[in-house]
């Protein structure tokens, strides 16, 4: 399931190189599967096109610290919960 999930994102990707939320899906499989650097890729992606875009910072500070990158996880976090802060 995750590698036509990865496809289904690539394919929305080709169709809008814009489409942030592909980026993320296709980052959360990547994940998902321990593909660690292609997540990354993919979660920074999306960072780029939409600076604001919260669940991105989560999902790559999740990554970071499957990556045991435990410092860039907790600016993540961080990031993560000032954007959600700021809905309140």
């Amino acid at each position: 399931q995750y590698q036509k999930s990865i496809d289904d994102c690539t394919k929305a990707i080709e169709l809008d190189p814009e489409l942030d939320l592909a980026y993320c899906t296709r980052g959360d499989n990547y994940d998902d599967l321990g593909e660690y650097y292609q997540a990354l890729d993919d979660y920074n992606k999306a960072i780029e096109l939409d600076p604001e875009y919260a669940d991105a910072y989560h999902n790559r500070s999740i990554t970071y610290r499957n990556l045991g990158e435990t410092v860039l996880a907790d600016i993540d976090r961080r990031k993560y919960k000032e954007l959600t802060d700021s809905y309140d």
